[in-house]
């Protein structure tokens, strides 16, 4: 789970007092398929490769969400984490 965003929300309010909000974003699937599980040497590299794109797309979902919420500090981080991780997953996918 990647946390993007915690507040108050003055209009909303349980039993008369502000509610804190947390917005985040999951991204969740089996790594450990059958299709991957016996790959031998290989299996190292299908899990690099499946974590990098589960990097690849939260980040630009985040970016997204920073845009719209005009939150440029964290957009710019993500960006960053984005640049990263494209790098690393054309790296991985040349193996």
């Amino acid at each position: 789970m990647l946390v993007l965003d915690f507040y108050q929300d003055k209009d909303m309010s349980v039993s008369g007092r502000t509610c804190n909000v947390l917005e985040a974003v999951m991204l969740n699937a089996n790594r450990d398929h059958i299709s991957t599980s016996f790959l031998g040497d290989q299996d190292a590299l299908a899990r690099d490769l499946f974590g990098t794109m589960v990097t690849v797309t939260r980040s630009k979902f985040a970016i997204d969400y920073c845009r719209n919420k005009g939150l440029g500090y964290d957009e710019r981080e993500y960006c960053n984490v984005l640049e990263e991780s494209n790098a690393k997953l054309q790296k991985l996918m040349k193996q």
